[in-house]
């Protein structure tokens, strides 16, 4: 491989990079089968309605966000569960996520503090491989785009500055500023289409674009036998925001007998095990 060739790959690779896994290709084509029924979309607003956090952080961008609700092991939501679990063969559903907005803009950014109960030692190879995933789902109608733009080495500098100086900080204000005209221009939208299930790599640069009053579901998944968790990796990110305080529970999930530092597969765990109770 000559001098171009190699500067070419690198740059093909870490810049401007194209989804290489053939199953994640498959499923950009076959999202328009992934999709919630309407009676799916009505027992997840309903259950969100009934459960309102009364406070919650980041409060200027999301009026209100539920994590870790566990709503996809209810029986009601089998059918979506089943079709996530048979696109998505290599991840395992850790947990979801609902989130309420006033129909703002969500700026570009890499998620971090939702991935707090995992380890993530190594952000870049995690990027490449898409070993963290993210199936958004629109409840309402008209509630703004999903927009993203897996550029590697892009992302992996917005992880750094929202885990070293937070999101939402004048570090990452004015790195969101550089990086707005590239990613706005750039990106690939998603559908709006109400309660269509968008995938992507939840550790690249994602925004969501202005629209409706919106409330929006989202499913996390992790790469099988790739992605690890402690009790103390838990118990760190409790301490995160408000919001996080739900993550506590993923405790008891932990085998008693290792120990707080120990590391396990979160493929390992039996994330059914917190199922919301079925209602007589």
């Amino acid at each position: 491989m000559n001098s171009y060739q190699y500067i070419r790959k690198y740059l093909f690779k870490y810049l401007r990079y194209e989804r290489h896994d053939e199953y994640l290709m498959m499923c950009d084509t076959m999202n328009n089968d992934l999709r919630l029924t309407d009676e799916e979309c009505m027992f997840l607003l309903n259950k969100f309605h009934n459960q309102t956090n009364t406070s919650c952080a980041h409060s200027h961008v999301w009026s209100n966000r539920v994590y870790a609700p566990m709503f996809i092991h209810a029986a009601a939501l089998n059918g979506i569960k089943s079709q996530v679990c048979r696109m998505l063969p290599d991840h395992v559903i850790v947990f979801d996520v609902l989130f309420e907005s006033r129909g703002n803009k969500v700026d570009w950014h890499c998620d971090h503090e939702s991935l707090g109960p995992f380890i993530n030692d190594n952000p870049l190879s995690a990027i490449l491989n898409d070993d963290y995933l993210s199936v958004h789902f629109n409840l309402t109608f008209k509630g703004g785009n999903l927009c993203v733009l897996k550029w590697p080495l892009l992302s992996y500098l917005h992880h750094l500055v929202n885990k070293n100086f937070d999101i939402f900080s004048l570090s990452w204000r004015i790195l969101n500023i550089l990086t707005s005209p590239i990613a706005d221009c750039l990106c690939v939208q998603k559908s709006n289409t109400l309660g269509r299930g968008n995938i992507f790599n939840n550790l690249a640069l994602h925004s969501v674009s202005k629209g409706e009053k919106r409330v929006s579901y989202v499913l996390r998944l992790v790469r099988k036998k790739m992605v690890y968790t402690s009790k103390t990796c838990i118990h760190d990110s409790v301490k995160t925001s408000q919001d996080c305080l739900a993550f506590k529970k993923f405790l008891s999930l932990m085998p008693p007998h290792i120990s707080k530092n120990e590391k396990i597969c979160a493929s390992d765990i039996d994330w059914e095990k917190l199922t919301i109770p079925e209602e007589e």
